[in-house]
């Protein structure tokens, strides 16, 4: 079987919604303004060239503090962070435009400085019917553990773990039926084993 093993969960940063701050001042070329607010103490709104709400946190001493969203240009909710005093707190969540979750991170700790994605957590993608994708744990922002991923029937589709955001130990991938059809093992992100099917004659 040539096709690669479980791709890479999204990045840290890809799922979380952290605002570029910049001057008030700033304006599209329709004179539309890019931000209002106060980047020190109160609600901080960054806007599309069209005036629709992009993203928006309420911030204190300088730090988000607080519920921090981004809009999809249409109006529609496109991510949800959690803020409390500078720091990831509680769960981020990407949504799909229709709506329904696309991905969640559930956060235990941040490792980093103030506003790093060096979360500690749960990550799981959903499939947009809201079946589950694919789920694990994280370390600092990086896969560890075993990780898992479904079909988009909610059958296992592969399990393999992870050592600091990179393959480790052994991986299996199974077909729909429930049988293994790929079997490998990883150190450091490097396949150190052969498919025993591959070697099999046909």
């Amino acid at each position: 079987m040539n096709a690669p093993f479980i791709r890479q969960f999204v990045t840290i940063a890809a799922c979380f919604s952290i605002c570029t701050y910049a001057t008030a001042q700033d304006k599209y070329p329709n004179g539309q303004v890019k931000h209002s607010g106060d980047m020190s103490n109160g609600e901080y709104i960054s806007y599309y060239e069209n005036g629709q709400i992009k993203s928006k946190v309420h911030r204190v001493h300088d730090e988000p503090d607080g519920v921090e969203s981004e809009y999809y240009e249409s109006g529609k909710i496109k991510a949800k962070t959690n803020w409390k005093k500078g720091m990831m707190n509680g769960e981020c969540t990407r949504y799909y435009e229709s709506g329904k979750i696309q991905r969640k991170i559930k956060i235990t700790s941040v490792s980093g400085p103030v506003q790093s994605t060096a979360v500690n957590g749960e990550g799981f993608e959903y499939y947009e019917d809201g079946i589950l994708k694919e789920k694990g744990s994280l370390a600092e922002g990086k896969q560890t553990g075993i990780w898992i991923s479904y079909y988009p029937s909610g059958k296992l589709k592969v399990k393999g773990g992870y050592l600091n955001g990179k393959k480790d130990g052994e991986w299996i991938g199974y077909d729909e039926d429930g049988k293994v059809k790929e079997q490998a093992v990883f150190k450091n992100d490097e396949r150190v084993s052969k498919d025993p099917a591959a070697e099999t004659p046909h």
